[in-house]
């Protein structure tokens, strides 16, 4: 069940929350389970240290991505303004354009180091000899969870394109999509 779920998701980011922060001094706290970063704001705030989001996936957002509430609905958009008051000491986003996509929607901004995320070409390998490999297919490899935030087809769409230009693609997945690639 789906709202027991979340549920069960919301109290255990809770007890996280409380938990991290008693003992440590910097708290790096993920996005999920949902809205771990607000428990973690409080909790940081009652205990005296100091964290850090990492924003992988994105609360509220990430409920109207897959289709569980509108970006209309009063539960979206009260959850938005906490989202957008939140104040970490620092932030880990995943590329430039979702450090854009945050800077638009909340007005603290704090420190932000940005994780590479994307494609960029590789340098060539070199052999044992000295001299490069020319030939040899480059290789992407996706791994991590592939979730309910995360769309097959898009997945399988790179695939095929990779395929089609001699790009070898090596897959490692686990999550709710995983099974069906």
């Amino acid at each position: 069940a789906p709202p027991l779920r979340l549920l069960g998701s919301l109290v255990d980011g809770f007890r996280l929350a409380n938990r991290a922060t008693a003992a440590a001094d910097v708290v790096i706290a993920l996005t999920d389970p949902p809205l771990l970063p607000l428990w973690v704001q409080g909790a940081a705030r009652r205990a005296g240290c100091r964290w850090i989001e990492w924003t992988m996936d994105l609360y509220p957002e990430l409920f109207a991505a897959t289709g569980r509430i509108a970006p209309n609905h009063i539960v979206y958009r009260r959850l938005a303004q906490f989202s957008a008051r939140l104040k970490p000491d620092g932030r880990l986003c995943l590329g430039a354009a979702q450090q854009a996509y945050l800077e638009d929607r909340r007005p603290f901004q704090p420190p932000t180091v940005i994780l590479p995320s994307g494609l960029r070409p590789l340098p060539p390998k070199s052999r044992s000899d000295g001299s490069q490999r020319r030939h040899e297919r480059p290789t992407i490899i996706c791994a991590g969870n592939y979730g309910e935030a995360h769309p097959p087809a898009a997945l399988l769409e790179l695939v095929e394109v990779a395929g089609n230009s001699e790009i070898e693609v090596l897959l490692a997945l686990h999550g709710r999509h995983a099974s069906t690639l």
